[in-house]
């Protein structure tokens, strides 16, 4: 349907350019600038009649023919026409390659306005909340590094990778401070971060089982459950769109439960758990099992298939390489919203994208820039491909959008 979609894209620009000029105002909406240099076609050096110039880059060349050549905006018209504050096409010369013979030689384009006006715009960020088991147990080692090492150096590295698309949070159980239960199994109040708060790992999330630092409670308990319940406590309430794409991460090395727990109770308490995080707050839970044990527990399974996120399974690490990977992709599942811009007002000018002071370019392919998505509507915009990737990295900060005036003609 989008390949439908995007040929009658290609189509409709193409009609476009070649009206352009008689009925300016139909052909609005759907341009970006292009930043690279380029001059104007040629017409004919000699005895022809009318040269037609193709396109140029931002800053119009020399114009050939009695057309001259077209634009940065692959614009046609006489001389290379500027658009986004480039600078004039220069004439063209007559019998001279470029130049325009037979007719009139081509002509300078004037210069177009800079696009200038800054727009406002949102751009939804996804909640992601960690919640991270710091149990004893959590200390073997995992590859070249203990299991908490790991999970704090993965998670360091998708923060650092994909810093803004997404709201992170955090939770950690049990809690590494004790607890006022008879069982010693209770989860954290003091490392809890609602979302939009964890911008890192911080020091007192860090963990290196050789130094004097408490990185893990003294205790085999998960409680699991009470964990993903306060996750929904966590969840970001300033977002732009309540609808935003809610994840929570659990990262486990076991099932549920605290000394002298049923273990069939803990775990129905978990499901549960997930469960009302679903129904209430419309929140996906991806369970990330440590260990080749961890992934195989059938209470893990039930839990992954209640947490409804990929393939209703848990998701193996073994090493920190994996790990990093399985965090990345639902990281990255959890980012993809970010990449849809919604616009404060009706683009009926050009428009420039930046990211990163990087040009995003209009693709009515839909492959690697941005275009209009649902078609018909001037408001609601979809970036694709690397320039998604592009725009997931960079902070609301570093994105630019502008609005262009249409150039004035010769």
């Amino acid at each position: 349907m989008r390949g439908n979609l995007a040929s009658a894209r290609a189509l409709g620009a193409a009609l476009c350019l070649m009206w352009l000029t008689s009925t300016q105002g139909a052909c609005t909406r759907s341009w970006d600038l292009t930043t690279q240099s380029g001059g104007g076609g040629g017409g004919p050096a000699s005895g022809g009649s009318t040269g037609n110039g193709s396109g140029g880059g931002n800053n119009g060349g020399e114009g050939g023919g009695a057309w001259g050549g077209g634009g940065g905006f692959i614009w046609p018209g006489s001389g290379g026409r500027s658009h986004g504050g480039g600078e004039s096409g220069s004439a063209g010369v007559s019998g001279q390659p470029g130049g325009g013979s037979g007719l009139s030689n081509g002509q300078g384009g004037r210069s177009g306005s800079s696009c200038t006006e800054t727009r406002d715009w949102e751009i939804p960020a996804a909640d992601v909340i960690f919640v991270v088991g710091r149990n004893q147990t959590m200390t073997s080692f995992f590859g070249d590094a203990t299991r908490i090492g790991a999970v704090t150096n993965a998670i360091q590295s998708v923060i650092a990778g994909i810093p803004s698309a997404v709201n992170y949070g955090y939770q950690e159980y049990p809690a590494r401070t004790g607890c006022t239960t008879s069982n010693s199994c209770c989860i954290s109040n003091e490392n809890s971060f609602r979302a939009g708060q964890l911008n890192d790992m911080s020091r007192s999330l860090s963990c290196d089982p050789g130094t004097n630092v408490s990185c893990v409670a003294m205790t085999d308990g998960r409680p699991i459950g009470p964990a993903l319940t306060k996750t929904s406590e966590l969840l970001s309430s300033s977002a732009a769109n309540p609808t935003n794409e809610r994840y929570a991460i659990l990262i486990a090395d076991g099932p549920p439960g605290c000394p002298g727990d049923n273990a069939v109770d803990a775990c129905n308490n978990a499901v549960t758990s997930i469960n009302d995080l679903g129904q209430s707050a419309k929140v996906k839970v991806a369970v990330v099992a440590l260990g080749d044990d961890a992934s195989s527990n059938s209470c893990l399974k039930s839990m992954a298939q209640a947490g409804g996120y990929f393939d209703l399974k848990p998701i193996r690490a073994v090493d920190l390489t994996g790990l990093k990977a399985s965090l990345s992709q639902i990281v990255g599942n959890a980012a993809k919203d970010y990449c849809t811009i919604h616009l404060d007002f009706d683009a009926s000018t050009p428009l420039m994208i930046r990211a990163h002071g990087n040009l995003i370019s209009y693709d009515v392919y839909d492959k690697n820039g941005w275009d209009f998505d649902p078609m018909g509507q001037y408001r609601w915009i979809q970036v694709y491909g690397d320039a998604c990737r592009l725009l997931q990295s960079a902070t609301r900060k570093e994105i630019e959008i502008k609005t262009c005036p249409w150039p004035t003609g010769p």
